[in-house]
């Protein structure tokens, strides 16, 4: 009866385990060019989507280190510094994105509305 006992805490301890060896093989394999080459794709999918006759490119992004905390890298993407096609991809270690958009330029988020 104490096998009973023991089973859930050990599929947990498993659990934890497998999980654990993902996120660190997730940590140690993934490389700053995959991030932004994804969320380069990200960034022309939206200017599409929003902006029909968008020039927008997956050349017009970079990325930069973070300072922040849980945030590993900063993709930037946009011609210009602020404008309705500028955006900001805030993400964590394991390539997740955390927070971001056109969430810097409040300016165009107000010209955005405004129209």
């Amino acid at each position: 009866m104490r096998w009973l006992m023991w089973t859930p805490i050990s599929l947990f301890t498993i659990y934890v385990a497998v999980l654990g060896f993902r996120f660190g093989w997730l940590a140690a394999t993934l490389d700053e060019g995959e991030v932004i080459a994804h969320y380069a794709e990200r960034y022309v999918a939206t200017m599409q989507a929003d902006f029909k006759n968008s020039d927008a490119q997956a050349s017009h992004c970079y990325g930069l280190p973070s300072d922040d905390d849980g945030v590993w890298m900063t993709v930037v993407c946009g011609l210009n510094g602020c404008g309705p096609s500028y955006r900001e991809y805030h993400v964590n270690r394991i390539g997740a994105f955390v927070h971001g958009g056109d969430t810097s330029c409040p300016e165009a988020a107000l010209q955005k509305r405004a129209t």
